[in-house]
């Protein structure tokens, strides 16, 4: 698409259907900023920079919030028909169970020690 955009604004640079010389070169140097980045320039263009952060950054947070809850919804039901299946020998049920409960535990014991080390760490207020 960005090809197409970018060959109609280069053959014509001049007045077409209101659109001013000015707002033609505009999308000229985004189309041709976007070609050679793969992600198109608003600074140029004259667009809002924060507001376009922001904009990304909740975008990206739903697709991540997503992504999580449909894996979840995917490991719990793999688990269930893992635990209620007869053909799986009840040893190996019990091993896994095992595994499975000691890596919770130990996740848990993490988070729990970053979460206190965070209330004292001294550098919190320093960006990267």
């Amino acid at each position: 698409m960005l090809t197409q955009v970018y060959a109609r604004v280069n053959r014509t640079p001049q007045k077409t259907a209101g659109y001013a010389t000015q707002d033609t070169r505009k999308m000229l140097v985004c189309a041709r900023y976007a070609l050679l980045h793969g992600t198109p320039n608003t600074t140029e263009a004259g667009g809002d920079d924060a507001s376009q952060a922001k904009e990304k950054d909740s975008m990206n947070k739903v697709a991540y919030a997503l992504i999580g809850i449909g894996a979840l919804v995917l490991v719990i039901w793999g688990v269930k028909e893992f635990f209620t299946d007869p053909g799986v020998d009840l040893l190996i049920r019990i091993a896994v169970g095992a595994v499975g409960l000691g890596l919770l535990i130990l996740t848990g014991v993490v988070a729990r020690d970053r979460m206190r080390a965070s209330k004292n760490d001294k550098f919190k207020g320093v960006q990267r």
